[in-house]
């Protein structure tokens, strides 16, 4: 199977609903022998066909006769990986792409459909008079998704938001200070031809490039970095748990924010949470590996109340599903998903588990709420919510956080707003609140 062959296949799963990353994952499980040059490919065709599927789309319903959305979900597919190629991927030459593209139809055994793939292709390739796109095309998010972010954030910031996500996001990691000096983890990645940089912010994270293999890594094998943005690292800075607290982690798959913050509790300890078996196994594949021992974990539906944890918790994370409409460089597909129906359908469920999971804070503890997302609806809707019905006040962390970004916080401190683009990380949301000494 040749590498456009796959690409086809993860696009085609793609399209039946499974998320980008995770078919992707599954083609390297598949193929474990494709080399460091053929992965890369695969992964840039994958996302940049995702990413600019609005532009795609766009562009074929001028020469084809058959509209795209009409398409057979396969063809569709291939002829956006081969636009996506003609239009972005300037080291293949077109003639190659409408070839290539005949050879996997025919393969595929529709070889009835070849000459309609290889009319559309060349007539698309040959066509350089372009008319101006609509401004959701150009920008590849959806209307209604690039409306909301101007009436929020303004025309600058939302410019910046869309040109974010046809960039690569970086590979940000930080380093488990209580396994390796710095001097020795870098000496260990650059041994292996990656390259190191600190990043913009917290301290200990470290930007990675020239990574073919992470899993391969000495320094991830032994559990000397944790894989995380640097924006959900923020976490553990807004977070100030004693010592010796107790701390509940209410959602906490893959576990990076749960390490950060048991790194600070040297007589505490910590219960981290999530829905499913799976889920579980992957924060203690984290925990194994970096050989945290503080930590328990607990397979617990965050809607549901636990009666021994009532009012017995020093800090309590919740990093609650969301729309996810902040990491769109890093999944492409959220955006062709989620609905505005989605969006209202997340706030009432972020409602119900911080009503839930509120319950567990002792009077005068902490609840930390994040998100990875941008919408007002599951951020500052869900703060000023958390205030006017719960028992908690706002809990400052400004001093706490570099002085590049609390031009993003609100003006008492306790939340701030990352947006791609604008900021040198992901989009994402932290508020911060202290229980009332009296409920």
């Amino acid at each position: 199977m040749n590498i456009r062959e796959i690409a086809w296949h993860v696009l085609t799963e793609v399209e039946k609903g499974k998320k980008s990353h995770l078919a992707l994952a599954d083609a390297w499980e598949q193929h474990p022998g494709m080399e460091g040059r053929d992965r890369r490919f695969l992964h840039r065709l994958v996302q940049m066909t995702w990413e600019n599927q609005m532009l795609l789309d766009y562009r074929l319903d001028q020469v084809s006769r058959t509209p795209v959305r009409r398409m057979k979900p396969q063809i569709r597919t291939l002829l956006r990986m081969s636009a996506c190629q003609i239009f972005y991927m300037d080291s293949v030459p077109a003639s190659a792409v409408c070839n290539e593209a005949v050879k996997l139809v025919k393969k595929a055994h529709m070889q009835g459909l070849s000459g309609f793939v290889n009319g559309v292709l060349r007539t698309l390739a040959g066509k350089s008079d372009w008319p101006e796109e609509p401004a959701e095309i150009a920008a590849g998010i959806p209307g209604w998704i690039l409306e909301g972010w101007r009436a929020e954030y303004g025309e600058e910031r939302s410019g910046k938001m869309c040109e974010s996500f046809h960039h690569n996001a970086p590979l940000s990691v930080f380093r488990n200070s209580l396994k390796v000096s710095e001097a020795e983890m870098l000496s260990s990645l650059q041994a292996e031809g990656v390259a190191c940089e600190p990043a913009p912010f917290p301290a200990d994270a470290w930007i990675l490039s020239g990574v073919e293999d992470l899993a391969g890594l000495e320094a991830f094998r032994k559990g000397w970095i944790i894989v995380q943005d640097i924006s959900s690292m923020l976490i553990g800075v807004a977070a100030t748990p004693e010592p010796s607290a107790r701390v509940l982690d209410v959602c906490a798959a893959p576990g990076g924010k749960s390490l950060q913050v048991a790194r600070k509790l040297t007589a505490g300890n910590m219960t981290a949470c999530d829905l499913t078996e799976a889920k579980i196994r992957k924060i203690e594949e984290n925990l194994h590996r970096t050989g945290c021992r503080n930590v328990q974990t607990r397979v617990q539906d965050a809607r549901v109340f636990v009666p021994e944890w009532e009012s017995s918790m020093d800090l309590v994370l919740a990093d609650l599903p969301c729309s996810g409409l902040g990491v769109l460089g890093r999944k492409p597909d959220i955006r062709f998903r989620i609905t505005p129906e989605d969006i209202r359908s997340l706030q009432q469920l972020q409602r119900e588990i911080l009503d839930n999971v509120s319950r567990y804070v002792r009077p005068g503890g902490q609840l930390i709420y994040s998100t990875c997302t941008v919408t007002p609806e599951e951020n500052r809707e869900n703060r000023e919510w958390i205030l006017s019905e719960l028992p908690f006040e706002p809990m400052s962390f400004r001093e706490r956080m570099p002085g590049c970004l609390r031009g993003a916080m609100e003006e008492d401190g306790s939340a701030i707003q990352l947006l791609p683009g604008v900021h040198p990380c992901d989009g994402f949301y932290i508020a911060a609140f202290r229980r009332k000494q009296d409920h």
